[in-house]
Parts: C-alpha cells; sequence; structure tokens
C-alpha cells in the first residue's frame, strides 16, 4: 500500500496528489477534517455538522458513507476505517504529529546540553510551519482542533528560536520569535526572546523600537503595561547591562559553514565589487541552488552575518507558498521589518515619492488605500516593480544593501518578473536567491553556485576525526545528516522524525555522488 503523508499545518495537502484527485470539496473537506483528528475517531455528527452545517441531505448519515467510501478508493481501503465512536483516518505521517515530535527532540537535546543538535531539529521543526498557519474549518469541533494547532505552532516556535539563539543563530532566532509574535501580539515571552535576538545580532536600536511598540500597542488595547520580566529586560537593553556575543569577524567561518570558503569568498567579491560601483549601477543577483538539507540556508545565514558585522543592510526574506497567492510577500514582508528597524523619519525618507503604492502593502495601517492601477493586471505589477525598486535603491544609498531571499523556488512567477525587471533599471543591490535544484521558476541570474555534498576534509572538520570515517560513509557528506549523525551514539540511526522530514522534501537526498 502506497505510504500516505497528510499536512495540516499549513495549506491542506497529500503529498504526491494534486487536490482534484480527491474528489469534490466536501471530500477534501471530510477527509482534512479526519485528519486533523491525529489518529482519533471523529464522531459522524461532527462531519455532518462540517459538511452541511444547517442544512443537512435527507439522510446525512448514508451520504456520509458514499463520500467516505469514494475516498476510500482514492487512498486505500483500510485508510479510513469506522470505529465505534467514529471515522478514523490511518495515515503513515502527519506535519502535526511530526512537529509535536520535533519540539520535544529539540527540548531533549537542550536538556542534555547538545547545543547543535537541538539548534538542527529546531531548523527541521520550523520548516514544517513557514506559511500562514492551518486553515480554519467549519464547525465547533474544528475550531478547537485549529486553536490546538495554533497552540502546538506557537510552542514549536519559541522553542525553536530558544535553541537558535543558545547556538547563536540569532537571525533564525529572530525570525522564528517574530513569527510567534505576529501570530499572538500579546506573547511577551516571544517579545522577550526577540529582543534578546536582536541585542544578540547587534541591534538594541532595533530591540527597544520594537518594546516601545508592544508597550503602546499594550496600553492602547488592553489598557496594561508590559510583565516585570519584559520591563525587567527592557531596562538591562536600555543600560547595556544585557551581554552581547561577540560578533565574528566578517572573514571568520562559522562552524555551520565548514567547506564553503569558495563559496563565501565569491559572494565576498561580488559584494566587494558591488561597493566600489557607482549607486546607478546595475543589481547582481546571484542564484545558489541545491538539494534539500544541502546547506542553501546555512550559507545565506553566514553570509547575511558577515555582511552585517561590515555594516551592510540585510533583508532576510524566506519564501514559502503565500508568495504565490500573495506576490512578493517574503520580500516585501522582509523590506517591513526593515523599515520599521529604522525608525518614521528614515523610513519616510526611503520610500519616498512611492509611499502612496509601497505603504499599504507593508502593513501601515495609516497608510490610504492602493492605488487603483495596482488592480489593473496589466499595468498593476509594473507600477509595484517600479516603485519596489526605486525604493529598493534609496535604501541602497544609506548603506550596501544585501538582498537574501530562501527558497525562492516557492515564490512563483512574480519573483521571477520582478527581478527581470530589476535587471533591466539601475539599483546598486545584491540579491542572493537559494533554490531546490529542479524546482520552480527559473530566475535571471547573473552567477550561479551549486552546493554539492562536503568532501571528506571539510566532513572531519565538522565532526572531528575519530569518528569521520563512520560518520561520511553514512551521510555520503550530506550537511544535515552529518550533523545529525554526530549527534547520536556510534552506529545509531538518525530520529525517524528527521529522517521522514528531510526525506518527504528530498527523495534522494542521501544518494550518492558520481
Amino acid at each position: 500500500m502506497k505510504s500516505l503523508a497528510v499536512r495540516v499545518l499549513c495549506d491542506f495537502a497529500v503529498d504526491g496528489m494534486e487536490p482534484q484527485a480527491l474528489g469534490s470539496r466536501k471530500a477534501r473537506l471530510a477527509l482534512h477534517l479526519l485528519a486533523l483528528a491525529d489518529g482519533q475517531a471523529v464522531p459522524p455528527d461532527v462531519l455532518i455538522d462540517a459538511l452541511w452545517g444547517g442544512d443537512p441531505p435527507a439522510r446525512p448519515e448514508g451520504q456520509l458513507a458514499v463520500l467516505l467510501s469514494r475516498l476510500r478508493s482514492v487512498l486505500g481501503r483500510d485508510r479510513i476505517v469506522l470505529r465505534d465512536r467514529g471515522y478514523l483516518l490511518r495515515c503513515d505521517w502527519l506535519d502535526a504529529a511530526e512537529l509535536a515530535l520535533l519540539t520535544g527532540e529539540v527540548e531533549a537535546r537542550q536538556a542534555a546540553g547538545h547545543v547543535m543538535g537541538a539548534a538542527a531539529a529546531a531548523r527541521v521543526a520550523l520548516s514544517l510551519i513557514r506559511a500562514e498557519g492551518p486553515q480554519p474549518l467549519p464547525g465547533e469541533w474544528a475550531q478547537l482542533r485549529h486553536a490546538e494547532l495554533d497552540r502546538l505552532i506557537g510552542r514549536a516556535r519559541l522553542v525553536a528560536a530558544t535553541a537558535l539563539l543558545e547556538a547563536g543563530d540569532w537571525m533564525a532566532a529572530a525570525e522564528a520569535a517574530s513569527a510567534a509574535a505576529q501570530r499572538d501580539p500579546y506573547d511577551e515571552a516571544a517579545l522577550r526572546l526577540l529582543l534578546r535576538a536582536y541585542v544578540a545580532g547587534g541591534r538594541a536600536a532595533e530591540a527597544l523600537a520594537k518594546y516601545a511598540q508592544a508597550r503602546k500597542r499594550l496600553a492602547d488595547e488592553l489598557g496594561t503595561d508590559p510583565s516585570p520580566p519584559t520591563v525587567a529586560l527592557y531596562t538591562a537593553i536600555l543600560r547595556g547591562e544585557l551581554a552581547t556575543p561577540a560578533r565574528p569577524a566578517p572573514a571568520a567561518a562559522g562552524r555551520g559553514l565548514v567547506g564553503r570558503d569558495d563559496e563565501l569568498a565569491y559572494l565576498e567579491a561580488i559584494a566587494a565589487r558591488r561597493a566600489s560601483a557607482t549607486a546607478d549601477a546595475q543589481a547582481e543577483v546571484v542564484v545558489v541552488d541545491g538539494e534539500a538539507g544541502i546547506g542553501k540556508t546555512t550559507l545565506l545565514r553566514g553570509w547575511a552575518d558577515r555582511r552585517s558585522a561590515a555594516g551592510d543592510t540585510v533583508l532576510l526574506a524566506p519564501c514559502g507558498p503565500l508568495d504565490r497567492s500573495l506576490p512578493l510577500d517574503a520580500l516585501l514582508t522582509a523590506f517591513a521589518a526593515t523599515l520599521r528597524g529604522l525608525g518614521p523619519e528614515a523610513a519616510a525618507e526611503v520610500l519616498g515619492g512611492d509611499a502612496p503604492v509601497l505603504a499599504p502593502l507593508l502593513g501601515d495601517q495609516a497608510a490610504p488605500r492602493p492605488p487603483p492601477m495596482l488592480a489593473d493586471s496589466m499595468l498593476g505589477p509594473a507600477v509595484l516593480y517600479a516603485a519596489l525598486v526605486r525604493a529598493l535603491a534609496r535604501l541602497a544609498e544609506r548603506a550596501p544593501l544585501a538582498v537574501l531571499l530562501d527558497d525562492a523556488h516557492l515564490a512563483g512567477p512574480a519573483l521571477a518578473d520582478w527581478l527581470r525587471f530589476l535587471r533591466r533599471e539601475r539599483a546598486a543591490v545584491v540579491i542572493v536567491a537559494a533554490v531546490r535544484s529542479g524546482e520552480g521558476e527559473p530566475l535571471p541570474a547573473t552567477a550561479s553556485i551549486h552546493l554539492d555534498a562536503l568532501g571528506r576534509d571539510a566532513a572531519a572538520e565538522l565532526v572531528g576525526p575519530a569518528r569521520v570515517d563512520e560518520l561520511y560513509a553514512r551521510s555520503k557528506g550530506h550537511p544535515l545528516f552529518l550533523t545529525e549523525l554526530a549527534q547520536q551514539a556510534a552506529g545509531a540511526e538518525l530520529p525517524t522524525s528527521l529522517v521522514e522530514s528531510v526525506s518527504a522534501r528530498s527523495a534522494c537526498c542521501c544518494a550518492p555522488r558520481p
């Protein structure tokens, strides 16, 4: 029987199946509800209420049985079973269950003192929840399950952010904490993690601005002040009492960047060339490709740290499925975060005359409605693309600008179109886009970097000489598996959750290289 992997944390999906293959909208909704139960039986009346609401058919139980029978014909007759209490879905992998296991794995590794292992598990966990969260479904039962998933996602993000911050990856920690805070603006645990991450990255001013925004929101909307732990943290940042880890020198490669010296040097050469160019030079677009888990994100974040340490402005935009329905969402979100860090006056200067077009798209609640021309399918994209290019060019006048687009293969055609437009204009910007090999819309690159498995010498540097022969033979130099195996006892297998998560993203990620 074919493996059945189901996703409910973001857009509902069955891996390897197009939505229309599952049948009607009601059939997909029924399967979605069964998946939400996470291996528990769902009572027929719950399914009937969600499927038909207040207007059920004459024989709803019979109609439900027919609907589920059709699903069995697609999924396999043993996949949906009838129990005393209702219908139960038997799947082999569910992303929500996977996220719960991975979150526990992160906590266990932290408790055992395995800092890098906890961070590696945290990154895999976060890869499951990059979109806007689970889809709301009709019915009280579904709403309760939706709330449980929201709580799971929030907890996973906080646990992951804590692990990543402890491992020194302040950018990833800030991203996870910021996502948790956006999901729940009153979550002060997420706010405190975000403040600590900003301070760790040398952005104390941005941390203080974020605290001021949160304090105003609490006062305006709840009539209260931040909690004593949050106020104490703010005071420590204000007085400079919160220890800031030493930032790596621009030339130093971190532990996670072992074996990528040539790639870093190439990116540094492009940055140096751009820094010496005139303001009206054309943009550089570098595409970094490789299979899942090969180290594209690690390379981007490592280079981002170098550029930040050198005084550059860095926009880090992790793309996701949402970018297909909301074009350039990741880029606009990263740009908005940078503008908030600059403060109102500097942000207004960067937006300039393009504020009427961009401000409504950047989350400015006080901005007027977007101009009608944006709704024009022909004229709208050109207006948006031009405004964004001009604003980024003005931002680059303040300091060298690097825009890093992670998982750009998920972004859809709008990103490729915008990059082509950018290449025709004049903007002293470096764009680095990481894509999974062979996936997504081809991007108009001026340079490219292909990431392959690590060589044996690099693997020895990463895991030490004592076990390199065993670990290299088993991992084939794949960085994620190599790091994970190094956390296990000799001869032990990788945690099933990590293998399945990476394998779901790349079926051949451990294949030997020719």
